[in-house]
């Protein structure tokens, strides 16, 4: 079993025990000992921990505690303490100072009192990435020369390269790997859809018109057309040198003509958000003040969706505020448990501790406002601190325990190091300001500084790398929490 608190995390039985004694034989004392021990326990799937937080790992059999050497990302680390048990069967490793953030591979090998050695196989650990207050930023891309460079929402990055939505331009850029240049030009431009005309049977294209939030979800991307009122979905990973076709949600189909009203399960207004989790697609229609739950991948245009958040229906879109209502949500997270939405207009963050599974469920906490009938900036104030939020938008991301939060209008980041468990929790660390009651715009500095901000709007870690859109300056900034 699992138990998790601020100083230690127990680990749950998740290999085969290898090296046991099957028949419960009594070993033969004049036997030599030639099978090595095996472990017991490692982490559990999707287990994330706070930077300082212990692991207990346990063996089959007594070990020689001096053995023990363990390897962080491939590299040999020795600033751990380690504490066994009285017969040296378990042993609570605890990191000095911390673990490095982001996703780490850890492989142990010890050796038991006969010298038969046991390398693990690697195992997977998430932590929290160490971020310092006002942290300086370690790389600054998107700056393109020839674009007009507006990136509203979270870019995407994973292990194949990184896609950036640019509303300005109405394209979609993606690079291979992380760029080392302010204005290094992408690999692909995307900017439009491809479609077959159903009469001509003839490929022809759907122009973006704002987009927003790509995705990319088992080998497809996804992207919310904010001025066309769509979410696109291709069928595959587009590149610019092949046609690139795919479906349309809002409309029955790309002509984008419908007769339903906007707001009805079968259109958006002015969706902003989009993601996809667990087989589900989640997105921020945010002029209908609702967040739309399609429990399955569409795969046809037109389909529609089969929850809706924020509403008591499909056919009802007015704004409001407490823990059922929202009024202009832009972005939206989930690991296919919890789930998060960016309530702008109410200048908070809702929050689910489950995912839902019923129209108009209730948030079960809200960052950014002390209860769930308040909206005010910065709740109330003239000056920001460190439980406010003031016209937050769209960007959100978490890792299933820390939380981060585009704080628009303060020109900052806001980063929670743990899950809430009530209303109103202070933040833990800013980026973009020295302390959490300035609000000082990148724009009216004398001189630029990579580490302030002119109206943040995305978010997205990948790894150990924050990566933070910031629209006013028509860049990506990306700061290290190693």
């Amino acid at each position: 079993m699992v138990t998790l608190n601020k100083s230690t995390l127990t680990l749950a039985t998740a290999l085969a025990i290898s090296g046991c004694n099957p028949d419960n034989k009594t070993p033969n004392p004049n036997e030599t000992d030639t099978t090595p021990p095996s472990l017991v326990s490692v982490p559990v799937e999707g287990t994330v921990l706070l930077a300082n937080e212990s692991v207990t790992v346990s063996f089959s059999e007594a070990i020689a505690i001096d053995s023990l050497k363990l390897n962080q990302n491939g590299d040999a680390i020795t600033n751990f303490t380690t504490e066994w048990n009285a017969n040296e069967t378990e042993v609570v490793i605890s990191p000095a100072p911390r673990w490095a953030g982001g996703d780490n591979s850890i492989v142990l090998e010890v050796a038991d009192k006969a010298g038969n050695t046991l390398i693990s196989e690697p195992i997977t650990i998430r932590v929290n990435l160490t971020l310092e207050i006002d942290q300086q930023a370690s790389t600054v891309f998107g700056e393109l020369v020839d674009a007009e460079r507006s990136y509203y929402g979270n870019l995407f990055m994973d292990e194949n390269g990184i896609w950036l939505a640019d509303y300005s331009a109405e394209a979609l850029y993606f690079y291979n790997e992380l760029p080392q240049s302010r204005d290094a030009e992408p690999d692909h431009v995307i900017t439009a859809i491809d479609y077959l005309n159903t009469e001509t049977l003839e490929p022809e294209q759907r122009v973006f018109d704002g987009p927003q939030t790509p995705f990319v979800y088992k080998s497809r991307l996804f992207v919310a057309d904010y001025d066309d009122g769509a979410v696109y979905i291709f069928d595959s990973i587009p590149t610019s040198d092949q046609l690139n076709f795919g479906i349309v949600l809002g409309y029955p189909d790309f002509s984008l003509s419908s007769e339903e009203d906007a707001c009805s399960a079968s259109r958006m207004d002015e969706p902003e958000a989009v993601m996809a989790v667990d087989g589900r697609l989640l997105v921020a229609d945010s002029t209908n003040n609702r967040v739309l739950i399609w429990n399955t991948i569409p795969t046809a245009s037109g389909t529609l969706p089969d929850l809706v958040l924020g509403q008591s229906s499909f056919d009802s879109c007015a704004d409001g505020v407490s823990e059922f209502a929202m009024n202009n949500p832009s972005g939206v997270w989930s690991d296919g448990t919890k789930l998060l939405v960016t309530d702008g207009s109410n200048n908070r963050v809702l929050g689910w501790n489950s995912f839902p599974t019923s129209n108009n469920q209730p948030a079960d906490f809200v960052l950014g406002q002390a209860d769930f009938t308040s909206n005010e900036c910065n709740l109330g104030s003239d000056a920001a601190n460190a439980e406010s939020l003031c016209d937050n938008y769209e960007g959100i991301f978490s890792n299933g325990r820390q939380i981060f939060v585009a704080d628009s209008d303060n020109n900052r980041v806001l980063v929670w190091n743990d899950w809430p468990t009530e209303n109103g929790v202070a933040a833990d660390s800013v980026l973009g300001q020295p302390d959490f009651t300035s609000t000082i715009d990148a724009d009216d500095l004398e001189e630029p500084a990579d580490n302030r901000f002119d109206n943040v709007t995305g978010i997205f870690v990948h790894d150990n790398l924050l990566m933070v859109s910031d629209e006013g300056r028509g860049s990506v900034v990306v700061f290290d929490g190693q």
